[in-house]
């Protein structure tokens, strides 16, 4: 069986990249793993882009895996949710059992062509959703809907105090890669204008860096659970 991870950024790749020793995830880079009879590869798509479609839709023809999971971070359209939380979203029953061993969620994920603020979570939790990425109806349409999944964690709750335009400017978008100190994020730093953002951005990365933790190690489960399925 073959299974394709796909990462949109080289922080969420990270886990998977170390398994496999296949060295510092990068924009487009690939890494493969074996374990039990399954083959697992992975590939750091970018954030939601045109570019970052073609480098999956490239991999997986070359590649043709059995499924393809789309893996890393969301926000949380419900109170309820939590930074660290796991949610998925997939069809495949053999997935589905796999997320749960993992104590993952079934959950309705939304997409946006934009990181979603306060205003807009609120909306899709009215309309049902759970969740948030900027991926999924970008990807998943390569697919066939019985082989292709969600997997996310919790990165922002409802209640997150960081702006959503400041998440935005990190995004390049023609290369669906980061960005850091470029005008746009300078712009949503100014104090001037954001006068409490530096000590919300302390708090955030704080609460981040144990989420990130958490996150490896579930991505480590998830991959021992999937080669059993």
């Amino acid at each position: 069986m073959k299974i394709l991870f796909v990462f949109p950024t080289i922080f969420e790749a990270e886990p998977f990249f170390k398994f496999a020793g296949a060295g510092r995830p990068a924009l487009g880079k690939i890494a493969h793993a074996n374990l039990g009879s399954v083959k697992f590869a992975a590939i750091v798509s970018g954030y939601a882009c045109e570019r970052a479609r073609q480098r999956v839709e490239s991999f997986a023809k070359k590649q043709n895996p059995d499924f393809a999971i789309l893996c890393g971070y969301c926000g949380a359209c419900r109170s309820e949710q939590r930074e660290g939380d796991f949610l998925f979203d997939t069809s495949s029953d053999k997935l589905r059992i796999a997320f749960e061993s993992v104590e993952a969620k079934p959950a309705r994920i939304a997409c946006e062509p934009s990181v979603a603020g306060a205003e807009r979570k609120a909306e899709l939790a009215k309309l049902g959703y759970d969740a948030v990425d900027m991926e999924s109806e970008l990807l998943k349409g390569l697919f066939e809907p019985n082989a292709f999944a969600s997997f996310r964690c919790i990165s922002d709750s409802v209640d997150s105090k960081i702006p959503a335009e400041f998440f935005d400017a990190m995004i390049d978008r023609k290369s669906g890669g980061c960005r850091f100190f470029c005008a746009d994020m300078l712009r949503v730093l100014n104090p001037l204008r954001n006068p409490l953002l530096i000590p919300h951005l302390l708090e955030f990365s704080l609460k981040a860096s144990k989420v990130s933790r958490h996150y490896s190690g579930e991505i480590l489960r998830l991959l021992e659970n999937l080669a059993k399925i």
